[in-house]
Formats: structure tokens, sequence, C-alpha cells
């Protein structure tokens, strides 16, 4: 108790309602929604805003804090975070999210077109045969995964139900491949366009540069959605996803700024609590509790751990000696070899 520390915040992570509610602005679905730009949308029926356009006014710190778009910021409602804008600038450091933005929103979208036929009939995979080898190359992507990737997509049909890690392995690995020659060839490019973009922004030797490049695929992607999924495709995720190349810009690969490690440990502070009310306190003091106890473990990065000891494979002769141990998984640090194909 009595110890004061010093706290240097780098940015801000939030999905659309947190960003709206932090910054003290309108939801995803209004006219002005995005905190960066002066974007205005369409409503093109009830219920459906679209964002057209890639090249939008940007906003400033001053016009933010002077609240000038009235369209934008929620009547009666000041931005929590107001006394923080000596510190920091709150429109350049509260961040886009590509977890939320781009592996659950645009992903999300275009398994809408492609197979619920949600936007155009033209994007939709027609042919049942079609989405059948579709499941049948996810089964095979599926056999052959190494088990970095904690999640493996299976069943293109319930796609709705697929988890951010699940949609991140096909946008940046697998659906290249799976969609090769089973989608609609202007469709397939387009989504290379957004394959290609988010592929250099989580490479953590991006150069300006190869920024740059992303930022044009992004550009293109965003100009010819229309073309593609029809004008309903054009959501708030789609066009704040112009964005994200400024953020790497400013804080470095996509990675650094996701919300992916708050989600993997949300239930880990689930069950730090005991009761329904005071959740920060409860946290907070099971975290000291845990830090006055030394119960960390070290562990040699260059220790290797033999797991599944076995004598059915082939037996070699070493030097003269039949002397040795066979095993199934080899463990060092974070890498795993392994004789089973899982």
């Amino acid at each position: 108790m009595g110890k004061h520390f010093s706290v240097d915040l780098r940015c801000f992570v939030a999905d659309a309602l947190a960003r709206s509610f932090s910054l003290g602005h309108r939801s995803h679905s209004s006219r002005a929604p995005c905190s960066r730009c002066w974007v205005r949308g369409q409503n093109i029926r009830p219920g459906v805003m679209v964002y057209t356009g890639v090249d939008h006014r940007p906003r400033t710190q001053e016009e933010y804090l002077e609240k000038l778009d009235t369209d934008h910021h929620s009547v009666g409602i000041d931005c929590p975070l107001i006394d923080l804008s000596l510190h920091i600038n709150l429109v350049k450091s509260t961040v886009f999210d590509y977890m939320h933005l781009v592996c659950l929103g645009v992903m999300g979208k275009i398994f809408q077109g492609l197979i619920d036929g949600r936007f155009v009939k033209t994007a939709k995979i027609a042919d049942a045969n079609l989405v059948r080898i579709l499941d049948d190359r996810l089964e095979q992507v599926k056999n052959y995964c190494p088990q970095d990737f904690a999640r493996k997509p299976v069943d293109i049909n319930h796609h709705g139900k697929f988890k951010a890690t699940e949609l991140r392995q096909l946008l940046l690995y697998t659906a290249p491949v799976i969609f090769n020659g089973l989608v609609n060839p202007a469709l397939y490019l387009h989504f290379l366009l957004l394959h290609a973009s988010i592929r250099i922004l989580i490479n953590p030797h991006f150069t300006p540069e190869s920024v740059a490049f992303a930022e044009n695929c992004i550009k293109l992607f965003v100009q010819t959605a229309s073309d593609v999924y029809g004008i309903e495709f054009l959501s708030y995720n789609i066009h704040t996803s112009l964005h994200l190349a400024d953020d790497v810009r400013a804080f470095g690969v996509l990675d650094s700024f996701s919300a992916f490690p708050y989600e993997s440990n949300m239930s880990y502070c689930r069950k730090l609590c005991r009761k329904p009310s005071q959740y920060l306190q409860q946290i907070a003091n099971r975290r000291a509790e845990n830090c006055g106890t030394d119960s960390s473990k070290h562990i040699d990065a260059n220790l290797m751990k033999f797991i599944g000891a076995h004598a059915r494979g082939p037996a070699p002769l070493i030097d003269g000696s039949t002397d040795y141990e066979q095993y199934r998984k080899v463990v060092t640090g974070d890498v795993h070899f392994s004789s089973s194909t899982r």
C-alpha cells in the first residue's frame, strides 16, 4: 500500500460498441460512426446503412474535443477519456482491432455472401457439389494442420459459429487454397486483395513501402466490393478497414494491438470473480494475492521434452548399439515435433 506507479498509455483496444462508449459518439450503424474520418453513410433501406468511397476528410484532436461534428457525437454524453486528452491523441490512439473488424466482421460478411447468398446471387456458391468440395478441402486442412492453430474450422455451413481464431486461419493461410477454382474468379481475386494486405500488416518486418502497398490493396478491396457483393456489403467494418494501415504506421503490426490476447484471458478473469459486483476490485485482489506467492516455474527454453514412449517404430542400428528409446513427440520451447499427422 502507498506505492505509486507510473503508467504510460499506448493505445485503447476496443470493438465498435466499446469505441462508441469510450469516445462518446454514435453507434456503428449511425450516419457518421467513424471516429477517424468524416465519412457519411447512406440509408439504402430500413436498418441498412452503407459507407461508400475511400478518401474522406480525417478528423483532428481539436475538432473532436470541440464536438464540431454533431452527426457523430452523442448528444449530452461526454467522452469518458476527455481528461487524458492532454497526454494522448484520442482520435489516433483509439485503434481499430482487426480481430473484430476483419476476422469476425469482414470475413463473416464474405462467408455470408459465399454460402448464404445474402448480398447478390452471383457471389453465392450455388452448386451444392462445390460446397461439399469446399468442406472436403477444410477436412484435409484439419488433418494436417499443426497444433499452433488452437481451432480448425470445419463444416462451412456452420460458418456463422466460427470463432475469430478459425476465421483468422482461413484469412491468412487456408482460404486462398480452398477457395481456388470453387468461387467466382472475380470474387477470388477480390478476396486475395484482403488476404495480401492483412498478411503484410501482421508481418513484423514490414517496411513503409509494404504498408503503402497494403493500404492501396485495402482501398481497391473497398472500391470494388460493391461490384462483387453488391452495395449492402459496404458496412462499417468494410469502411474502417481503410484505417488499419495508419494504425500500423503508428503502433506497429496488427497483432501488437489486437484483442486476441484479451479474449484468450476472459475465462481466467471470470474465474477470479466470486460475486456479481465489483468485478475490477475482485480481479485486482486475486492478482495481488497471486503476486504475493512465488508460484512461478522456471522453464528452460533449450530443454527438450520427450512424450509418448513406444517400441513400434523402425529399429535402426546406431553405432552397433540398439540401446535407445523411441517417442512420438519432442517439445523444445514453443516448437513441437510429432510423428503423428495431428
